[in-house]
């Protein structure tokens, strides 16, 4: 890739988290549910189906926001190093949504 090229998916990159992470600020999702004790996650492309993620032995349900474009989980902060070792995470799959 040339340099112009890194330079121009670096830019669509940024503009597509900066899409996937107002979902975040939905207040469907978040449900009066914010501060230090939850981590919240985004799909970083919109999706078509929802699914729930199995972290440490528990299943947090894929909530969408008003949309119904991205998905976002809400995880306890304790369980926050957990959910990003998950493979979806390391691919960017998944975004971290409150940064």
């Amino acid at each position: 890739m040339t340099e112009k090229d890194v330079k121009r998916f670096k830019s669509a990159q940024k503009a597509k988290d900066k899409v996937a992470k107002e979902a975040v600020k939905d207040p469907i999702v978040t449900q009066k549910k914010v501060g230090s004790q939850w981590a919240y996650y985004v799909s970083a492309n919109p999706e078509k189906v929802s699914w729930d993620m199995n972290i440490a032995g528990e299943k947090y349900k894929g909530l969408w926001n008003k949309d119904r474009s991205h998905l976002v989980w809400r995880i306890p902060a304790d369980k926050a190093d957990r959910f990003e070792q998950h493979i979806f995470f390391k691919h960017r799959r998944i975004i971290k949504g409150d940064e």
